[in-house]
């Protein structure tokens, strides 16, 4: 492998060939890999590739709310190499889904209706076989739980297992009844084609001298397998979330449960350990994601419904008799909340959606500091609530400064340490490339122990990760890191460009060096000189969302950057349904965008 490469983000459904019937599938991979070698891309990144089919609805499209930490989708799965015996049926699916724009639900259960058809001509003929032998001697302690749960799921018509009756908590026998009494086999008969169909695709990179790039999601769905078999391993009245951000200045709840990191550091980690294992079955390299959350997690009380709400954890928080008014700091400041109203969850459920709801939640943040857990914690960014606006000069100022040591450096050690235990245990085990994506508000401990480990971090060329920096230049990157103008959370750089023209003014100037005004909309010249500047950069991998090196080529790009983007977290609805306008069969011809891409790398000496 080379001392620095090139690579491409793409999700595994956004994947579109003449072929996959309505979202891409892992075979779809392998043309790709084909391209990328042709353009001198040494390493193709995915999304997660897990289950998602919780509610069987669109809300499943959401790649990292997972079923599973250890199955993949079975909306990701070839259905022709398994029979020609639906070629009609398959045929109306691929006219009806296969288009530049996933509908995950139609997509979900047409393919489902076809495979449990599939499953119903050649499942128990596939089961006898010595290859799934092998392959559930290998996975049936992660295999057999799943199996059960979706199996039950079904059954009950509902993925919340606490409304199981007597499935609803976990242990093995039940699990033996269960795979003994169930039709659970359907589950088997899936998992084990998705396992071959991204084996052959991993074979095959490797092959070609191409690195397969997995992410590694920081949490699990509330409903899900890994939420119903290690219970004890989540903080049941906290959700996972972010402070206010790049993304969000409301901060982000992502409803997934907590980790009670105690219980599975008492398991010696087998939670990370295992999962490591799962996917290194597939994949070189994998993206931790949400790096910041092994060091602390921001938690979302089960009351809230904003992340301006919560509050890091675990955290070194305040005695009551340090704060100089108690009551004052930690209520609600201004007209009193309508009873009923207490709590943004009351005011979610009973309040529709709109100017009044949002006054209410508003209402509700308005506070200094939070008790949680017997201790109390300023509100981030609590100068900015009216309520700290409301005190005395003497209380604002000794109010911030407890608010800015708490931020810090009266956590530094502890989040160190927490951060240093996991991440050197993540290291210890596992062969694959780790790369660690840190975008958000930086502790400074997270620098110090990602530096020591010589762990590769992300570099966002329009998220700065110095308060001082408008903008990242490419020339500043350092060589342990990867680097990108664009990822799966932002708006592409044509559609960055467009939206936003003063900070263009400025990046214009200052980053590109240009005089005069820039143009409204992003040219091929100045896309080509934007990725230039990230291959020609120290940084160890450029990795770029195959969208943004469309941007290069009016010929290849669409006219409306707007369609390009593949998730706003800012919006949780009609999200991860980008797919390629083209199909890869058309790139793979496209020889004049593949030389460029080609030239540019080799410009850049990767």
């Amino acid at each position: 492998m080379s001392t620095r490469g090139a690579g491409v983000n793409i999700p595994v459904f956004s994947l579109r060939t003449k072929k996959s019937l309505g979202s891409g599938e892992f075979l779809d991979l392998i043309p790709l890999i084909d391209w990328a070698k042709q353009a001198g891309i040494k390493l193709i990144q995915l999304l997660p590739i897990n289950d998602t089919s919780i509610t069987e609805t669109k809300k499943d499209g959401y790649p990292y709310s997972i079923l599973s930490a250890f199955a993949l989708h079975p909306i990701y799965l070839n259905v022709q190499t398994l029979g020609k015996e639906f070629a009609d049926e398959i045929a109306s699916i691929h006219r009806e889904l296969n288009h530049p724009k996933l509908d995950y639900q139609k997509t979900y259960h047409a393919k489902r209706k076809l495979l449990k058809k599939l499953f119903d001509l050649r499942g128990e003929k596939d089961l006898r076989t010595k290859a799934f032998a092998h392959f559930f001697a290998k996975n049936q302690q992660n295999l057999r739980p799943y199996a059960a749960f979706c199996t039950l799921r079904d059954k009950y018509g509902t993925s919340d297992f606490r409304k199981w009756k007597k499935h609803s908590i976990y242990n093995e026998l039940t699990l033996e009844k269960i795979c003994e009494e169930e039709r659970v086999e359907f589950y088997y008969f899936l998992q084990y084609h998705l396992d071959k169909q991204l084996r052959e695709v991993s074979s095959y990179a490797r092959k070609q001298g191409i690195l397969l790039k997995g992410d590694f999601p920081m949490g699990v769905h509330p409903n899900s397998v890994e939420a119903w078999r290690f219970f004890e391993y989540f903080r049941w009245d906290q959700s996972m979330g972010a402070p206010p951000d790049f993304y969000n200045h409301l901060g982000q709840n992502w409803g997934f449960p907590s980790y009670n990191w105690d219980e599975i550091r008492a398991e010696g980690f087998y939670w990370l350990k295992s999962r490591l294992a799962w996917m290194e079955q597939y994949f070189d390299a994998i993206r931790i994601d949400h790096v910041l959350g092994y060091f602390r997690l921001w938690e979302v009380p089960e009351d809230a419904v904003r992340g301006l709400m919560g509050n890091f954890y675990p955290a070194k928080g305040y005695a009551a008799k340090e704060l100089p008014d108690v009551k004052r700091l930690c209520k609600p400041y201004g007209e009193k909340l309508p009873k009923g109203l207490e709590t943004q969850k009351k005011v979610e459920k009973k309040i529709p959606p709109g100017t009044r709801r949002d006054k209410l939640y508003e209402q509700i943040e308005n506070v200094c500091f939070f008790k949680r857990e017997g201790s109390y914690h300023p509100r981030i960014d609590l100068k900015s609530t009216r309520s700290f606006k409301a005190l005395d000069p003497a209380m604002q100022k000794k109010v911030l400064a407890m608010h800015d040591e708490y931020y810090i450096k009266r956590q530094d050690a502890l989040w160190k340490k927490e951060g240093r235990e996991k991440l050197l245990f993540i290291q210890k085990h596992t062969s694959m490339l780790i790369c660690a994506e840190d975008i958000g508000v930086i502790p400074h401990c997270t620098k110090e122990v990602l530096k020591e480990l010589k762990m590769l971090n992300l570099y966002v060329q329009r998220m700065p990760k110095s308060f001082e920096l408008e903008f990242e230049d490419p020339k500043d990157f350092p060589y342990i890191c990867v680097c990108t103008p664009s990822n799966h959370d932002t708006a592409t750089l044509r559609g960055w460009w467009e939206k936003n023209p003063e900070d263009i003014k400025h990046y214009y100037h200052t980053i590109l060096r240009h005089t005069g005004d820039p143009p409204k909309i992003l040219t091929e010249e100045l896309a080509q000189e934007i990725i230039q500047a990230h291959l020609d950069s120290k940084a160890k991998w450029a990795i770029f969302l195959l969208q943004d090196l469309f941007a290069m080529s009016e010929a290849i790009r669409i006219p409306d950057p707007k369609g390009e983007r593949i998730n706003n977290p800012a919006f949780f609805e009609d999200q991860w349904q980008w797919r390629m306008h083209l199909y890869v069969e058309e790139l793979l011809l496209a020889n004049s965008f593949t030389k460029l891409i080609h030239d540019q790398i080799k410009k850049g000496k990767r």
